[in-house]
């Protein structure tokens, strides 16, 4: 008999380079996702995958997680972790789109130090992604999305009463 730990099934929108995708990540029962993913190692495993709209679903795919841009997780899988924060209003440029959202830290923190040092997926709360070149085109507004750290071109620090649709 084959041992199967016991996991919980984590319904996932994948903004990869080939485009969105849309698949089934597997985690233990009380492990968070945003961990799950900082710790995934050069692949993240999902099942039910499909690509774009389309409607053939691979029933194991794996995805290298450097081809991953952002992860929108499914409102259980988004809550925040920490009480005493700071929201910071931010955009950011990655080869594929541009984002702006509030970022949570500590307070004290300066945003440019907490990018400098962190490693792996950043959250972003009331986020709004847009394909780069289109202003304010095609924008799309999240709750809560996970950016890939290692995907920014570069980011800045904004005035939250600015637009979502920066240059």
């Amino acid at each position: 008999m084959t041992y199967k730990p016991e996991q919980r099934e984590v319904p996932l929108r994948i903004l990869a380079s080939p485009g969105w995708l849309k698949g089934s990540a597997h985690l233990p029962p009380r492990a968070r996702l945003l961990d799950h993913l900082d710790h995934a190692g050069p692949f993240i495993t999902l099942t039910d995958a499909k690509l774009g709209q389309g409607e053939h679903a691979l029933p194991f795919f794996a995805l290298q997680t450097r081809a991953i841009t952002a992860i929108v997780p499914p409102e259980t899988e988004a809550v925040a972790t920490r009480d005493e924060v700071t929201a910071h209003q931010v955009w950011i440029l990655t080869d594929q789109v541009v984002v702006t959202g509030r970022l949570k830290m500590l307070p004290g923190v300066r945003v440019s130090d907490f990018v400098l040092h962190h490693q792996g997926y950043l959250r972003l709360e009331d986020a709004f992604l847009r394909p780069r070149g289109h202003a304010g085109e095609n924008e799309e507004r999240f709750p809560v999305i996970f950016l890939n750290g290692h995907t920014i071109v570069g980011m800045a620090e904004v005035e939250p009463a600015q637009p979502a649709h920066h240059p």
